[in-house]
């Protein structure tokens, strides 16, 4: 009755005059009863208009067919079927209109967000880092793609548990000799473009070097040239090497029971195990490009080079002339004599080891 009341005044707010001159008749569904407060002063507002209010039921009243006759929520339709397959083949472009691969178009379309797609394509195969950006220099580029390339392979976790990794061991560092001449390592360095080597015997002790010219690798050239410089420093306890010519055949193998040192040959294929004379291999090979680039003598300039070398003091503070001041030991057996306060010089030299120890196992990431 309430909405039925507000209704008629609305109609009559709206509409102040109505067709002729006869009264509006209002239509209700309930009888006339005892009105409410609110139900009172909307009739005095109507008061104001000719009003004529009569009952009617509401299956009579055509104004009250909505309320009565309402639309249901799921309303059948009469093709079915129709329905259900127009619905299938809206969803099955839905769910495929996006098409695998891309075309130039929409590679223009945008310049932001269709980089990680492009990188997603390159690396489809997982391949590897060198093989996914060579990929994608061949189709495209953008800024820092080299980069996101990188992090999108490091990153992907089907390569990381199908890619083996060889982690190398930490560095294990030897200590001192008791003396000097006493541990050595030897290598050769060539062939020199005038088809001569360099025969090099470092003391791990000092550090001191040894250089001599030879035009032959085999033994019959390298012995004598081995008996000259131990008749000059003496014969040490062990001469570590490599396993190559001529160090694995017989012929120095009964030198060295002859001269009465322990010939020791390295792991094949790991030269790390004599670094001190791989060091100095190192920087044997920078004078002579020097002294090809300077346009001089490379002999002379060896000889300058090893002056140098021998005076200059290496992590122990000290040069290895300086340390190279010993007896010379022979065949007979002597009693190693002490240089004196070393302690000093051990203690330098395990720091400058350990120093070298931290920063090799950083890099290897052991």
């Amino acid at each position: 009755m309430e909405l039925q009341t507000f209704s008629s005044l609305h109609l009559r707010q709206r509409v102040h005059y109505g067709d002729g001159s006869q009264a509006t008749q209002a239509h209700l569904e309930q009888p006339k009863v005892q009105a409410a407060r609110p139900h009172r002063t909307m009739g005095t507002r109507l008061q104001l208009y000719n009003l004529k209010v009569e009952y009617r039921k509401g299956s009579d009243n055509p104004a009250d067919y909505m309320s009565r006759h309402p639309v249901p929520a799921h309303a059948p339709t009469k093709n079915t079927c129709a329905t259900k397959v127009a619905e299938a083949y809206v969803n099955f472009i839905i769910q495929n209109k996006t098409p695998k691969a891309m075309t130039l178009d929409e590679t223009l379309k945008d310049e932001t967000l269709q980089k990680h797609r492009v990188l997603q394509l390159a690396h489809e195969a997982h391949q590897g880092i060198t093989k996914t950006k060579a990929l994608l220099r061949e189709k495209v580029w953008f800024p820092n793609i080299d980069r996101q390339a990188e992090a999108m392979v490091r990153n992907c976790l089907a390569c990381q548990a199908n890619t083996p990794e060889t982690h190398n061991e930490p560095l294990q560092m030897s200590d001192l000799p008791d003396t000097v001449w006493q541990d050595v390592s030897a290598d050769f360095y060539g062939p020199l473009p005038t088809g001569e080597h360099l025969r090099v015997i470092v003391d791990e002790y000092s550090r001191y070097p040894v250089v001599e010219v030879i035009h032959s690798t085999s033994a019959n050239s390298v012995i004598p040239v081995m008996d000259k410089i131990l008749s000059m420093l003496g014969i040490p306890r062990t001469v570590k090497t490599d396993n190559g010519p001529p160090f694995n055949g017989e012929q120095f193998s009964k030198f060295a029971v002859y001269m009465g040192f322990h010939h020791r040959k390295i792991t094949p294929l790991w030269p790390q195990a004599k670094t001190t004379a791989e060091r100095f291999m190192r920087t044997l090979g920078k004078c002579l490009r020097v002294a090809h680039m300077a346009n001089i003598p490379w002999k002379q300039h060896l000889h300058t080079f090893l002056r140098e070398y021998r005076a200059t003091p290496h992590s122990t503070t000290t040069s290895p002339a300086e340390l190279l001041k010993c007896r010379i030991h022979t065949k007979m057996p002597s009693v190693s004599t002490p240089l004196g306060p070393d302690e000093d010089l051990r203690r330098r030299d395990r720091k400058a080891k350990a120093k070298m120890k931290t920063y090799t196992d950083t890099r290897r990431h052991t």
